[in-house]
């Protein structure tokens, strides 16, 4: 990257940083730049208050029998109050900054959440995608407000250095060239290796994705029947530690070097720390300073030089934030090329003609063959329309499609006569009730799972007949709590259900929704014989102001 480029990409960044962290809180924002100021000025006040108690402890040794006067009290008294002032500040900004921090993690959090959920399906079957989210979530959440931190600490780094500075001008100008060089190499080290650390782990993304899988496979509860019953512990562990053992070899050699040269610049710290002494002691023994200014003058060139150490690591710490940063702003960013039209037209308040597939062809991102080639089906209301074949011929595809989860390559899908695409997406998805063959089952409780397909309205009658319909009323019969019960195992009180139950449960989520179009993909695969007859039984009435889509791999006699 060009550097021009690179610096406006910086300050692009910073931004929509501080965008970020002015709309989790302002008001925070604005007392830990107040706080700020304050730890940056009180350390130079506490420079002179040390100069001038210094020089009144000496003035006691000589002049013993003077006792405690009222000036050195007052020195006394100044130093406290000043460094009593500076810790008191750095507490309330601690608090402030972990308050802030909180809000702005939860603010960013939200928003890749939000991104998630809303990008493209399409996304999701690329690896690329995830190699983005995994930046944006591991990487990327806590670097903002990390990132103000460094901007406050290089602004309040700056306004000590120029403070001390300006101290060390009055005793010699040469002091200043030889604190400002000192810290020179100490930056270009830094900026070098956070440029190498950060390339090397962009490009291991993929380990870092495939050691977390593995580490999933031991540690998650779907695949604890299999890992056990196989006997695959060692092996997946192997692959684990293989992978974390290759990226520590690598991370160990980055490290190494870059170490070896931050060892040159102690040195050079060291030779500007002689020479800084050397003029300390020669005008000290020719009569020009006294001991407390000896020691303000030492005590403002280690200040300065432990300002110029932490403007490096600020500015060494905003170009390694900036870096991943931008990975959270590209996957903030991404495109959604399936969107709502300007003008949507309204959906039909009731299905008359019913739906179209008009010569649709379709494939997944990534594949060469098509799912879908030019396909034409035709389902109408007021009837169940069935779908039955073998796995792989675009079944599940074509739900898909028609929630517009994906958008066709070519042809059309019409509802009465409108395309698809002309309504606006959410009024479309709310008029669609669907049962996928993959179902969810919520770690929430039985209600809620069978509410959450129709968070507008609370209809008890809707309800029961939702759970009648699909049998779940004898799921939810036996749960300790009734209705009231959380299921599943990933929270303490919650009662497992077998998949059959669980597919109960979602058949009920489906019906609950009350939508005029009804898409039942496989929704008894999982169900005993008691529960499939259940469904066929209730089958007919699902029928009745409805447009129902039923994909199975049965025929209409229920035969394989």
């Amino acid at each position: 990257m060009p550097q021009k480029e690179g610096l406006k990409s910086l300050f692009r960044n910073l931004r929509k940083v501080l965008g970020l962290i002015v709309r989790s809180d302002r008001r925070l924002l604005l007392l830990h730049v107040l706080m700020m100021l304050c730890t940056s000025l009180l350390p130079l006040a506490l420079l002179y208050a040390v100069k001038y108690l210094v020089d009144a402890v000496e003035q006691l040794v000589r002049l013993p029998h003077g006792g405690l006067s009222t000036g050195v009290w007052i020195c006394i008294a100044a130093f406290c109050l000043i460094y009593l002032l500076n810790r008191l500040c750095s507490i309330f900004d601690g608090y402030i900054s972990g308050l802030l921090g909180e809000k702005t993690v939860i603010n960013i959090q939200r928003m890749i959440q939000k991104q998630s959920a809303e990008v493209d399906m399409s996304y999701y079957d690329t690896p690329s995608y995830y190699d983005a989210m995994y930046m944006a979530q591991q990487e990327s959440a806590h670097r903002p407000l990390v990132l103000l931190d460094q901007m406050t600490s290089l602004v309040s780094e700056l306004i000590t250095l120029v403070g001390v500075v300006c101290i060390l001008c009055a005793f010699s100008l040469w002091t200043v060239p030889v604190m400002l060089l000192a810290g020179l190499p100490a930056i270009l080290v830094h900026m070098r290796r956070v440029k190498v650390l950060y390339a090397w782990r962009k490009s291991r993304i993929k380990d870092n994705r495939e050691a977390n899988y593995h580490a999933a496979l031991l540690t998650n509860r779907n695949f604890a029947k299999e890992v056990r019953s196989y006997g695959i512990y060692g092996f997946v562990q192997a692959r684990f530690w293989e992978i974390r053992k290759r990226l520590y070899r690598q991370r160990r050699a980055i490290s190494r070097k870059t170490s070896i040269l931050a060892a040159f610049t102690a040195c050079w710290d060291v030779v500007a720390l002689l020479l800084i002494l050397y003029l300390l002691f020669r005008n000290t023994l020719a009569g020009l300073l006294t001991v407390g200014g000896f020691v303000m003058y030492f005590q403002a060139f280690r200040k300065g030089g432990s300002a110029m150490q932490s403007l490096v690591k600020a500015v060494s710490g905003i170009y390694e934030n900036h870096l991943f940063l931008s990975n959270l702003f590209q996957f903030l960013e991404l495109e959604h090329r399936i969107q709502s039209p300007q003008n949507p037209l309204p959906f039909p308040a009731k299905i008359r003609d019913g739906i179209r597939f008009n010569n649709v062809s379709f494939s997944y991102p990534g594949a060469e063959a098509n799912v879908l080639d030019r396909a034409d089906y035709f389902f109408e209301p007021n009837r169940i329309n069935r779908i039955s074949g073998a796995n792989g011929m675009g079944k599940t595809t074509l739900v898909k499609l028609l929630c517009r989860l994906y958008d066709a390559k070519e042809g059309s899908i019409t509802i009465d006569g409108t395309d698809i695409r002309q309504f606006d997406m959410k009024e479309l998805r709310d008029n669609i009730a669907v049962i996928f063959q993959d179902f969810v089952g919520y770690a929430f409780t039985a209600e809620e799972n069978v509410k959450m397909g129709r968070r507008s309205t609370d209809d008890l009658n809707c309800f029961a007949d939702a759970l009648s319909a699909s049998g779940a009323d004898e799921v939810i019969a036996k749960l300790t709590h009734g209705e009231k019960t959380l299921l599943g195992k990933l929270f303490e009180g919650g009662e497992e259900l077998s998949m059959g139950q669980w597919q109960r449960v979602a058949l009920a989520r489906a019906l609950y929704k009350k939508a005029p179009i009804l898409v039942l993909d496989e929704p008894n695969s999982w169900m005993d014989a008691e529960g499939r007859a259940n469904f066929r039984k209730h089958l007919p009435e699902l029928c009745r102001d409805r447009l129902v889509i039923l994909i199975s791999h049965e025929d209409a006699d229920g035969q394989k």
